[in-house]
Formats: C-alpha cells, structure tokens, sequence
C-alpha cells in the first residue's frame, strides 16, 4: 500500500524546548517562517505545541512587555489554545494520519500477487472493510496497478525504475489489467479516481487503456514543479519517498508503511505537527488544466539526466 499526501513545505522540521523563553520562539518562527513549534522537554518528550495565535494572544494580554522582558518569560509561561496528542513512534499510519486531519492518497492493489508481499506479511483479514472506513473518512482510494507483479524490464513515460506491471506490455493487456482491477474495487464498493503504477512506471498504452476501461482522469506519477494537464489527463507531480523541504509548488511524499521504521514515523510525525496547516487535499490543484510548463520539463530532464548518471 502506498500513501501519498499534498502539502507545499517552507522550512526543515525545527523545535523549540520546554525551558526555552518567549524572545527565543518568536525569533525562531521569523527566521523559518514557521506559523506552530512542537515543544519538546530535555528528555525529548512532546511537551505542547506553540503557535502565532498562541503568541498573538500572550502579547495582546502584556502590551506593557518589551522584546527585551520577554527572554525572561518560559515558553510554557504562554496560554496555548490546543495541543496535539502525541503518536507513539510506533503507531500505525492510519492513527497519525487522522491526528493532523490529512486526507492522503491511498493506492490499493485489487489482486496482489508480488511474491515480495503475499507471504511475507500476514494477509489481512480486515483489509476490504479498512478500506471502506477510509473512504468514509474522506480519504481517496486510488487503483494500484492490478497484480503488482512486473512482466517487463521498462520504464516507459517515468522511467523512475527500470520495471514495470504496464510499460512496454501490450494494449489489449493493459485493458484487461484495468478492467479486472476496477472490476474488483466496485465489488467492494470503492469507484476509483485515481491511478498510479507500482514501481511508478507506465506508457502511452497505459494511459489509453485507462481511457478505454475506466473514468480515471489523473495520474499520480511525474516529475514535475506543479499538477498539469496534459492529453486529458491530469498529472500530479510525486517527487520523494520521505518528508522534507522541496522548493516545488506542489510537492507528495510516497510512503509505504510496511516498511516503515520507527525513525520513520518520528520523522513524519515532527514534520505534520509543524506543517499541519499545509496540507491539501488532491482536489485543489486540480482548478485550473494547467499546461506543462518549462520549468516542468527542464524538472523532469535534470531528474531523469542524474539517475542515468548514478546508474
């Protein structure tokens, strides 16, 4: 399972500590342009999380008070509106996913076959009525290739890894991969919208099966600055498998939680507190049949050019 999510970051992960004063956050939020801080106590506990309101507040209520008065003043000295319930490095995706109201991209595999996979993880009983709950909660739950089993050595129109369940395979087999996949996700009741390939690899036949067999109309897979559409498809932009700072207008992280380490989600988890508010869901790139722009291409050439070279 893949999860993918939208958000335009400003700035790395930073914090702020328990015995920190209030001069000390104020200044902290002007140089990265952070509008919340976790506060995290010398033991490395979560101990709050400081916003601009929180702050705004604070100032209104001690108008009498200097820059120079308040390096005397403890974080923990300000009033803060609300404070989000620390996730257990271990917990599940699903439970920090909800603690930060994100709405992510789901990719499910109607028919996982990938050796990789199916024996190696116990199979989930649970799994179809997951997946209802998730679409109940808002989230998009999009068709994840067919089998996730690769048939050629191709990368096709993103060629982010050489491998691949659709590029270079023929049409007519394409369209039945589509068909039985969607065929499977309407039985249990999921009509999907959404479309990415596992190991992100398709090509044109691809895209005119997805035509032909389905309503799919975006494609999550590309490099590229921002959403564009191109042949009547939308394409969103999917640039990094972890969260960090990316200088793009839209940028999604690719996460599959079967693999995830604690390390992982401590980093996730640090990295939602303090960009909570930037998060978005899909539909809001999706305004305007932007055209691929130069920029957009001149992306995916240097991104492209340097994985030949590292190869």
């Amino acid at each position: 399972m893949n999860i993918l999510f939208f958000l335009t970051p400003k700035n790395d992960v930073a914090f702020i500590y328990s015995d920190a004063n209030l001069r000390e956050a104020i200044d902290l939020m002007e140089a990265h342009g952070y509008s919340a801080l976790p506060i995290l106590t010398k033991q490395g506990r979560y101990a709050g999380t400081l916003t601009e309101g929180d702050l705004l507040w604070y100032m209104k209520s001690h108008l009498n008070q200097s820059l120079k008065d308040m390096e005397l003043i403890s974080v923990m000295e300000v009033k803060r509106r609300q404070d989000n319930s620390p996730v257990n490095a271990g917990a599940k995706m699903e439970d920090l996913l909800d603690k930060y109201h994100i709405k992510p991209i789901v990719g499910v595999i109607p028919d996982n076959q990938d050796s990789d996979m199916v024996g190696v993880y116990p199979k989930d009983e649970q799994f179809w009525k997951k997946v209802q709950r998730w679409k109940e909660k808002g989230w998009i739950i999009a068709l994840h290739g067919y089998t996730h089993v690769f048939e050629t050595r191709e990368g096709g129109l993103n060629p982010v890894n050489d491998r691949s369940e659709f590029a270079g395979v023929l049409l007519e087999r394409q369209k039945e991969k589509i068909r039985a996949g969607i065929r499977i996700l309407r039985e249990h009741g999921i009509e999907p919208e959404i479309f990415f390939a596992p190991a992100h690899t398709f090509d044109e036949n691809t895209l005119e099966a997805l035509k032909e067999e389905s309503n799919i109309r975006i494609i999550s897979d590309t490099i590229a600055n921002d959403v564009y559409f191109e042949n009547g498809f939308y394409f969103i932009p999917q640039q990094s498998g972890r969260v960090r700072k990316l200088p793009f207008k839209t940028v999604t992280f690719c996460y599959h939680p079967n693999i995830m380490e604690e390390k992982d989600y401590r980093e996730l988890d640090s990295f939602s507190c303090t960009h909570e508010s930037e998060f978005i869901v899909y539909e809001n790139r999706l305004i305007m049949k932007r055209r691929k722009s130069v920029i957009d291409m001149a992306m995916k050439w240097l991104y492209f050019s340097r994985r030949r070279r590292n190869k």
